[in-house]
Parts: C-alpha cells; structure tokens; sequence
C-alpha cells in the first residue's frame, strides 16, 4: 500500500555506475567491402577491421586516381595511439567496373539515408542509432581539398551538425593534405562550432606493407589520442603534449611564430620537438564562443551531462517536488565530488 509522504531512495552511486563512455569512436567513410548498414558491436583491432572492411590496398574510384586506403589507415592509427572500441559506417557508391571502388562519395553519400523498407539507416545517419560514439571523423574526406574545395567543407559540416544534434559528441576535423598555413587559415574560416576541432597538418607514416612513407589525415592519431587520454586520464585532462605514436614525420614542419598565429585561431598543430618527437601541440575548438574554447572542456561537460541523463532516468516517475530535487543534489554531488573526476 502506498505511504503518504514516502519518497524512494536510490543509491547515491546510480549516476557513477552508468557513467557514460567517452572513448568510443565512429569513422564514416569508403572501404573496400563490408556491410551498408552499422553492425551492432564495435570493432576492438584492426584485425577485426580487415575481416569486415577489408585490407591496405589502394582505393580504385571510378572517377579519380587510385589513393590510400584512409578508412584502413585512420583505423590503424586509432588502435595503435590506445583506441579501444571503433565504429565504422561504410560509405559506398556503386561504379560501373566490377574491378573498382565505386565513384569517390560525395557529400550527399556521406551524410546517409534512411531505407523504408527495412527501416535502416546508413553512412553518417547511421551513428544516430549508437549513443555511446563520442568522438566522429571522417578520415580522407579530406583529400585534395587543398584549395578549400566545397564538397569536402560539406562532408566536416555535416560532422558538426551530426556532432551538435547529438549532444554529447565532438567532430574531429582535418584539414586538407597539401595545405600551407595560409591555406589552412582559409579553411578553418568555413567551420564555427563547439561541437568540433580543427587539426594540421597530416601525420607522415612509414607503410607496414610497402615500406612507402605516405601523409595521413590527423583523425585516426587524435581519436585514439583523445581515447588514451580519458582512459589513463580522465576526459577533463587536455588531449595535448601527447606522442602521436607511428608518425615518423609531418607534411609539414611548423615553428614557434607559425605556431602563435595557427592557435589563437582555433587550428590544433601537430608540432617536432628533439628529443620529444611529434606531439599534438593545441586544445581549442573551432568555436568563436569564449566559453567553449577549450576541447577539454566541451568533452568533460559531455561526459558529466550525458552521465547525468543517463542515470537519472529513474526521476521520470517519480512525484515532483523538493524530496526528490534534493535526492537528485545528493546523488550527483556524490557520483562527481570534484570537477576533476575521471571518466571511464
């Protein structure tokens, strides 16, 4: 029988307990086989990549010359700078060539569609479906947009907007291969958001199988970077000063004054420094928005927010009134004593 006055009290750890990820990642992108569709489970190795999504071979579009396989590469690199759980969304589109790729996808290809019949979303729209992703990219999305070439400003758009509708998200953009610093301001002056972070120049890797140096779109290094972090960390430790493990170069060597003009702009740098070799050297997003300036920041508060709506579920029911605001307090104030809690 109901007791008059008589409020449940849920354990002050409720919130702790479903504390929301923030090292999972999701790359949007062209592979050379794998389903349309987005599989139920993360991938956990590159391994795992290959068996669904295939190898290193080149990509053969249709309508360009063959280029890196980036999806396979960003994989790679998540994984080995401490990427635990990968999704991947294949973008594809059919060619007339049994032997090819496809075209290359376009900005239409990336952003997805739904299909009635069997009520399935793919490429990007598919991300929608998993609320664990924190961190999106769309590795070579990127390539030979040196000129600042609208289709690819499209595909790192359409990331921000996936980004901010899912609240707890953050875009990791790149910038295009090829880009001096001047081309790069140009670039980053298309993207304002603090859902979103800008990163230069591409990351030099000595190929496993050819043995090849090839420049690499910086996505795949920083979401495995920004997944070590909050695992050894925590999500409120800056993803900066951090080794970019595999790169033995960058397209692009950048200096102190370079460095200062790059910064306060929002463009995150990939700096050499002897005897320290290539780290991430930036933590801002490309917001105009002083409060949200920093990539620490924006990532935190996701994380204590989407930790919040996810444990307190259990108020929806419950009668309204000051008994269950200050049970609300206590458990929250218990689950995150500090603002330096560390993520899961």
């Amino acid at each position: 029988m109901f007791r008059q006055g008589f409020t449940s009290r849920r354990p002050t750890n409720s919130i702790q307990s479903k504390a929301s990820p923030t090292s999972t990642a999701g790359f949007v992108g062209p592979t050379h086989s794998g389903p349309l569709v987005l599989p139920s489970a993360p991938l956990t190795g590159l391994a795992e990549f290959e068996q669904t999504y295939g190898g290193s071979q080149l990509m053969q579009f249709e309508d360009a010359s063959p280029m890196p396989n980036f999806m396979w590469h960003a994989a790679r690199a998540f994984f080995e700078n401490g990427g635990i759980r990968l999704y991947v969304s294949r973008v594809f589109s059919p060619g007339a060539r049994s032997n090819s790729d496809g075209r290359r996808p376009t900005a239409a290809d990336y952003a997805g569609a739904l299909d009635p019949t069997t009520n399935s979303k793919t490429a990007l729209l598919a991300f929608e479906e998993v609320d664990e992703i924190s961190t999106i990219a769309a590795p070579g999305a990127t390539f030979g947009c040196q000129h600042n070439s609208s289709d690819g400003r499209s595909i790192l758009n359409l990331l921000i907007i996936h980004a901010e509708r899912m609240r707890y998200c953050i875009a990791v953009l790149d910038s295009s291969d090829g880009q001096d610093p001047d081309a790069v301001q140009a670039f980053r002056a298309n993207f304002n958001s603090r859902y979103a972070t800008l990163y230069y120049p591409w990351v030099t890797v000595r190929h496993p199988s050819t043995g090849a140096s090839l420049n690499l779109p910086p996505s795949g290094f920083i979401a495995g970077i920004y997944a070590r972090t909050d695992l050894t960390r925590g999500a409120s430790k800056s993803p900066a000063n951090e080794v970019i493990n595999l790169a033995i170069g960058l397209e692009t060597i950048l200096d102190d004054t370079q460095q200062s003009i790059l910064n306060p702009l929002g463009i995150n740098t990939l700096r050499f420094f002897p005897d320290r070799g290539y780290l991430v050297w930036g933590v801002r997003t490309v917001s105009s928005d002083s409060e949200w300036k920093y990539v620490a920041i924006r990532r935190y508060l996701a994380y204590l927010e989407h930790s919040i709506d996810n444990g307190t579920q259990w108020v929806v029911f419950e009668p309204n009134g000051e008994p269950l605001w200050a049970n609300v307090r206590q458990t929250i104030s218990v689950s995150f004593p500090t603002s330096g809690a560390v993520a899961p």
